[in-house]
């Protein structure tokens, strides 16, 4: 297997930062539906066809501010610590050997994104958003081996490059208590992708090209 290098969880760290310098330029809490900035934290499953992966599961730190009457601008970061690259070899022109287990590589996967919705029934306990956003996701995929039909040995390698986002967004929030909200995300976003597969003991290559991905996102906010 190869060593993979996981996007750096030091980004959480400088995010963190930012979140609490903004805590600071904001200030405290308000009431009924002042509220002009939220933090929060999410958990996310992303849906895909298979190609290059069926699910993948996640989580991260998401920050919010209002704009004008009812826009919202939503900055997150996403770290999704383990999904599997569906049959590398395929994507080569590979047959796995039908009488071992399916293997898959092994990835990591770190995203940064912004969107803006428009907010519909502001200030009331059930809110909703409709918006677009942009985004960029950093991979890091393990080499994964295995054995074709004819008893060939290979080892599969994967260079992913950046992957820049193009989402539809759209989201319902429950204003549940004077400064709390839970918030329920459906985006369909559009990878625009270029990965390198190689099989380093043959050299047959592929790519993967864009892909889309269905993701949901359940998370609690907290609103000053």
């Amino acid at each position: 297997m190869g060593v993979r290098i996981l996007v750096p969880k030091e980004a959480y760290v400088r995010y963190l930062f930012v979140l609490l310098g903004s805590l600071a330029i904001f200030g405290s809490p308000q009431s009924g539906d002042e509220h002009r900035f939220d933090i929060g934290l999410h958990l996310k499953v992303g849906l895909g066809d298979g190609v290059p992966a069926n699910d993948i599961v996640g989580y991260g730190l998401t920050s919010a501010f209002v704009v004008g009457e009812d826009w919202r601008i939503r900055f997150t970061v996403d770290q999704v610590d383990e999904f599997d690259f569906e049959r590398p070899w395929k994507v080569v022109g590979l047959v796995q050997h039908p009488d071992d287990p399916v293997v898959d590589s092994l990835g990591s996967m770190t995203t940064l994104s912004m969107n803006a919705s428009k907010i519909f029934k502001k200030g009331e306990t059930l809110e909703w958003t409709l918006g677009g956003g942009l985004g960029v996701a950093v991979m890091a995929i393990d080499d994964a081996t295995g054995f074709t039909t004819d008893d060939s040995f290979f080892v599969m390698h994967t260079e992913t490059g950046k992957d820049m986002i193009l989402s539809l967004v759209g989201a319902m929030r429950i204003n549940f208590a004077a400064n709390w909200a839970f918030d329920f995300t459906l985006s369909l976003d559009r990878h625009f992708a270029d990965w390198q597969v190689l099989d380093r003991v043959s050299q047959a290559t592929g790519t993967v090209d864009d892909f889309s991905v269905q993701t949901f996102k359940v998370g609690v906010a907290y609103r000053y």
